[in-house]
């Protein structure tokens, strides 16, 4: 079923989702395995060096570790552990490179790019689709240009912070308390604080600028429903579309922020049954239409709210979603009667067939 096929998988990442991407890798090398590819992998430390293992069943047993991160003292620690400063050239040997790299760099299009300047092949979406999915000011200037309703917001450049905070604090009141900050380019809910009075606003600002130095400042609404609904394309171009899954917050959490996602009490995630059928369908039309505005390729995750006033909005895309096999993006696809192997492979046999560098 391989066919032979050298698949590299690249994990870890300079970011504080370090740990989720190695609880993906842990689930996608077997998956890789059954399907009879050959696995080579490859990863990213903490620090920013990178490591590439010789020895498959002790990295397996390394991140089979509950919680395990990958740091520079942990990888010197691994059997058959090379470590370096650049990116190994046996890299450019393979047929594939998966990633599971979670948050920047990763998802943001800088390890895209760097592969795309080795001609090296890789699933999921290129530098560009990926650098536009994971800035939430540049998404939403793009969804706004194309009539997809988005959440109202403004952009606090680094510049303008710098320069004097007072105004932007004052723009960011005008949305309408309460407002979401969020880092323009964060990811699994870091950095994103809700701002109920103004007095609020520069600490939360503070927070947001420690993970990005643009920020976006995104009017709150309460009740709001929160959906995702992600998209597969196989490798003769055809989208597919999985099951719609709602998040439902519990235990006094109003936002889905890294606080929350902490604790699995406060949220849960279900398929969607009781829409009409006007809403599922313009969720499946913005999905598919945010796919091919951003030239996405492989796949991809799109999140949307539904106000109280039944008004559907699009939140964010990810273009490099959680490949762990318990994750909402796989659970989706089960749903939808694809089993975990399955989404794997499609995954890598439509990067298989598609060209190198931009799309």
């Amino acid at each position: 079923m391989g066919d032979n096929k050298n698949i590299a998988v690249l994990f870890g990442g300079a970011n504080s989702d370090n740990y989720r991407s190695c609880r993906a890798a842990l689930d996608v090398i077997p998956a890789l395995l059954r399907r009879e590819y050959n696995v080579s992998v490859f990863a990213i430390t903490l620090e920013s060096i990178w490591v590439e293992f010789s020895d498959l069943k002790a990295i397996q047993a390394v991140l089979a570790v509950p919680n395990f991160e990958l740091s520079v003292e942990s990888a010197e620690k691994i059997s058959g552990a090379t470590l370096s400063a650049l990116p190994p050239t046996s890299m450019a040997e393979v047929d594939l490179v998966f990633m599971t790299l979670i948050g920047s760099p990763g998802t943001d299009g800088t390890i895209q790019g760097l592969l795309d300047a080795f001609g090296i092949k890789y699933a999921g979406s290129d530098m560009l689709s990926a650098a536009l999915a994971s800035d939430k000011s540049s998404l939403k200037l793009l969804l706004e240009s194309v009539q997809i309703p988005t959440p109202r917001h403004i952009v606090i450049s680094n510049r303008a912070w710098t320069r004097d905070p007072l105004p932007n604090v004052a723009r960011a009141t005008n949305l309408g308390l309460p407002v979401l900050i969020k880092p323009a380019r964060g990811s699994n809910g870091l950095g994103i604080t809700q701002v109920v009075k103004p007095q609020e606003m520069k600490n939360a600002i503070d927070v947001a600028r420690t993970f990005d130095l643009r920020v976006v400042s995104e009017k709150f609404y309460k009740n709001a429903r929160y959906f995702e609904c992600n998209i597969l394309e196989d490798s003769k171009n055809r989208n597919y579309l999985s099951s719609i899954f709602e998040t439902k917050l519990s235990n006094g959490a109003e936002i889905f922020n890294f606080i929350a996602r902490a604790d699995v009490k406060n949220f849960s995630h279900t398929v969607v049954k009781n829409l009409p059928k006007e809403t599922v369908d313009l969720i499946q039309d913005y999905t598919e239409k945010i796919f091919e505005l951003l030239r996405c390729s492989g796949y991809a995750q799109i999140e949307f709210l539904l106000t109280e006033e039944d008004e559907l909005m699009v939140v964010e895309v990810n273009s490099q979603p959680n490949f762990a096999n318990d994750s909402t993006f796989i659970q989706t696809w089960e749903a939808n009667q694809l089993s975990y192997d399955d989404v794997i492979y499609a995954c890598v046999q439509e990067g298989l067939g598609r060209k190198t560098g931009l799309i």
